[in-house]
């Protein structure tokens, strides 16, 4: 009973006993007189001891101390954890490190913030106002422009909405869910909701992102009437426009495929316990792409150099595009097996994969490199029946009578029976097509995919509020979805390239109403109805019939 006992407790106990201290905030990078909350996750103790923030004084205003707990119990193992979170102004603007705290005995890595300089605008007088920022203002083609949205207030919203701007020949996406905190600007308290998005420009030149707006109501604090029925003043602001240069693809990276990113790396992956390489069996290699600052379709697919040594069979890629937590940088991820199977026996080498990608940090053409490496192939071990020598029979020697001619042959036994037995197969499956065939085939749904529906829902609504900029906008993304490896520049490229002539006609309607002012109202319905049967194109048609590699036109217009 005692054993039992220790056992339980020991059970129940070492879950606990593994440790692990963080900290992380909410923002990496906020203008002056904004704040960021720094959260400090205690696991494997929920008694641990509250860090000491003064440290943290004299580069931030310390405010706002919580405390949480919590506990988990799965399948019998549980955890438990405790956090601190506190909200930070930072004092002065530049680089500044948070330093490393200390909890039971244990130190938190330091975090770094760059906090930039805020220009002195007139907007910042006023109770409420909106911004936008680009990062950079002179991206590359395809490279990733981080845009902001601060809707900065002084008194609570009761309502309202912010319409995000419609930029025209860019790819938008969302990055994560709004943000609110605090900032002080002119002696001002302000309360902020901030928007991010990421744009990547389709063409080189000048990109304008139009005007945001904002449109609600704010409670009117100083009206002395406080009535559960006032909705509060009606407010609307807007920003101001940007103007984007759009850098086009560098003499210096012409001829490789166009690839701008923040960062690139390449991996080799191996089954657990490593690769054994036998004559005739396949060994699955694993390659994995994750690069910083591009979408998922922007990845190429991974060439493995030919080689007489191995046959290589790929399978399907798998792609991901995700967000990182301080939501600046889309990561998009790339990850395919192969299978490896060797022609002969030796100390064979896996040759080197190379990849050409633009790092728009350095300003230069940089490689992603799988090195070659040598493995040692054994032979296999399966028996080998050898035909060059032939078969004597001495009649002298043996039975009288039987001759090599007469004997029975064991490979001709083999194969009569082999024969047969295809034979018959072959019957049976005429048998079946027989009376199977004219019956209808069930075909299994297509996988779906969730951002092409979501792409596709947006489309129709856009369609049917008449909504010609944000139907432009959107049949462009949804054809780019369904047509990930074609160049699709503009309404009127998509309209030649369409195999349909009713959508080629709808789009070409909704061109011509984008450029006449005159034209009072568009109507989407007719439009609607041929893209919601899918937008096949020519040009991917070619593609597929399967045309040499060499002949396949590039990932991205340049």
């Amino acid at each position: 009973m005692r054993i039992l006992m220790w056992t339980l407790l020991a059970m129940w106990s070492a879950p606990s006993l593994a440790q692990d201290l963080t900290a992380s905030v909410d923002r990496t990078t906020v203008f002056e007189g904004e704040t960021l909350r720094l959260t400090v996750t205690h696991s494997g103790s929920s008694g641990a001891e509250q860090p000491d923030f003064s440290v943290l004084e004299p580069a931030f205003y310390v405010s706002d101390l919580s405390t949480s707990s919590q506990f988990n119990l799965v399948n019998g193992r549980r955890s438990t954890s405790i956090s601190w979170s506190v909200l930070l102004e930072p004092r002065e603007t530049g680089t500044i490190i948070i330093p490393a705290l200390e909890v039971s005995g244990k130190q938190t890595q330091p975090v770094t913030v760059t906090v930039m300089p805020r220009a002195k605008s007139a907007s910042s007088d006023r109770d409420i106002f909106l911004e936008m920022a680009a990062a950079p203002e002179d991206p590359y083609v395809h490279s990733q422009v981080l845009v902001t949205l601060k809707l900065f207030h002084v008194d609570a919203l009761t309502e309202g909405r912010i319409f995000e701007p419609e930029i025209v020949d860019a790819v938008v996406e969302r990055l994560g869910e709004d943000v609110a905190y605090t900032a002080t600007l002119n002696g001002t308290r302000y309360r902020v909701l901030e928007r991010r998005f990421a744009v990547f420009p389709e063409r080189s030149g000048a990109l304008e992102i139009p005007a945001a707006t904002f449109r609600g109501r704010v409670a009117d604090n100083r009206s002395g009437f406080n009535s559960i029925f006032d909705r509060g003043r009606r407010v609307t602001v807007a920003s101001e426009a940007l103007s984007l240069d759009v850098l086009p693809v560098p003499q210096s990276a012409a001829g490789n495929p166009w690839i701008p990113a923040r960062s690139l790396e390449i991996q080799e992956f191996w089954p657990e316990g490593g690769a054994s390489f036998v004559v005739g069996e396949p060994a699955t290699r694993t390659l994995r792409i994750r690069a910083k600052g591009l979408l998922a379709p922007q990845l190429p697919e991974i060439q493995i150099p030919e080689s007489t040594a191995f046959k290589v069979y790929p399978d399907q890629a798998k792609t991901q595009s995700t967000v990182d937590a301080e939501k600046d940088w889309v990561y998009a991820s790339l990850e395919q097996s192969y299978a490896m199977v060797p022609t002969r026996a030796g100390n064979l080498t896996l040759p080197e994969i190379r990849i050409p990608w633009w790092n728009t940090q350095s300003d230069s053409l940089e490689y992603a490199v799988v090195p070659a490496r040598e493995v040692i192939v054994q032979p296999s071990s399966r028996p080998v029946t050898s035909e060059s020598s032939p078969r004597t029979i001495d009649n002298a020697a043996g039975t009288p009578g039987l001759s090599p001619q007469s004997k029975p042959s064991y490979l001709f036994s083999v194969g009569f029976w082999a024969l047969l037995a295809l034979w018959l197969l072959t019957l049976l499956g005429w048998v079946l097509d027989r009376r199977w065939r004219g019956q209808p085939r069930k075909l299994k749904p297509a996988r779906s995919d969730e951002r092409q529906r979501a792409v596709k829902g947006r489309l129709r609504k856009a369609c049917q509020e008449a909504d010609a900029a944000t139907a432009a906008q959107l049949c462009l993304q949804y054809a780019r979805l369904e047509n990930p490896r074609t160049t699709i520049r503009g309404l009127r490229e998509l309209a030649g390239m369409a195999q349909s002539v009713e959508l080629s006609q709808a789009l070409l309607d909704l061109d011509r109403f984008l450029y006449a002012p005159n034209t009072d109202r568009w109507e989407g319905e007719q439009l609607w109805v041929h893209v919601n049967e899918g937008i096949a194109i020519r040009h991917r048609e070619q593609t597929a019939t399967g045309i040499g590699a060499s002949a396949l036109p590039p990932l991205y217009s340049r």
